[in-house]
């Protein structure tokens, strides 16, 4: 499927827009209340726009894969699974947080995928690619160029005015959780999220989209060499002037040890 710029920008708002929907919908059934899913603050998960595009282009323009059902859901669970590990990584190098860990599940990699999804992503590349693309060409086919070049537009402007939005709020994020002391991850999460409810609708959705958010092990560990290091500069800087406390006393006594002898020997002199 040969997509224009404009096609991709329409099938990656689509999709994006779906994947928030099953994201909502999946929370609702889980914990009965409804939640604005991902870091943008409109309805939608990038992720997912992602996801579909790379699948269309991998596996239909790139790879050339033969039609079938097992290169496909194989292809699929590489490249989705491939694509979710390095956001969560970006995520937590650029912000200092994981905002979903699968360290608790089985069969999964470093916590950022697992092999549930791995399959569920395996399942939807198969649907989409033989039924969802054929649609998608079909309906395409129907809007005017006009209508699509609009269309996008509007989109890229939405979206990225959206993006903006939420850099700033995970800027003001990070700049909390440099200021925390190196205390456990709980409690660090515990405070950020306590901060984001505090903030306005466009920080504070994402304390609600990820409530099971968690600072990074590695922050964790950063801030404890980091606060180690500054201790041990100031311990260092203490002996310093401690030393050299010592030292001037010890002059000083010296000093005054040395004018006793010189009055000594004078008064011996004059006797």
């Amino acid at each position: 499927m040969h997509l224009q710029f404009c096609e991709i920008a329409i099938v990656f708002f689509l999709f994006s827009f779906l994947g928030w929907c099953m994201e909502v919908f999946l929370k609702l059934i889980q914990e009965h209340i409804l939640v604005n899913r991902g870091f943008l603050i409109g309805p939608y998960c990038p992720i997912y726009g992602f996801g579909v595009i790379f699948i269309i282009f991998m596996i239909g323009d790139v790879l050339t894969l033969p039609y079938g059902v097992l290169p496909i859901f194989f292809s699929g669970m590489v490249i989705c699974g491939a694509l979710e590990y390095f956001v969560s990584w970006f995520l937590e190098k650029r912000y200092h947080a994981r905002w979903w860990d699968y360290s608790s599940k089985p069969f999964n990699i470093h916590g950022r995928v697992w092999i549930g999804n791995l399959i569920l992503f395996g399942i939807a590349s198969v649907i989409i690619m033989f039924c969802i693309e054929p649609l998608l060409q079909i309906l395409l086919s129907k809007i005017s160029e006009t209508i699509k070049w609009m269309i996008s537009a509007i989109i890229i402007v939405i979206m990225s005015t959206d993006a903006l939005l939420t850099k700033h709020a995970m800027v003001v994020i990070r700049n909390q959780i440099d200021g925390c002391s190196p205390d456990d991850t709980e409690e660090i999460s515990y405070y950020i999220h306590e901060y984001l409810h505090q903030m306005p609708y466009t920080i504070r959705h994402l304390g609600k989209a990820f409530p099971s958010s968690r600072i990074s092990e590695s922050m964790i560990k950063e801030k404890i060499i980091s606060t180690i290091q500054n201790r041990k500069t100031e311990i260092h800087q203490e002996l310093k002037d401690q030393f050299s406390k010592t030292e001037q006393k010890l002059l000083s006594g010296k000093s005054v040890y040395n004018s006793i002898n010189v009055k000594k020997e004078e008064k011996e002199e004059n006797e």
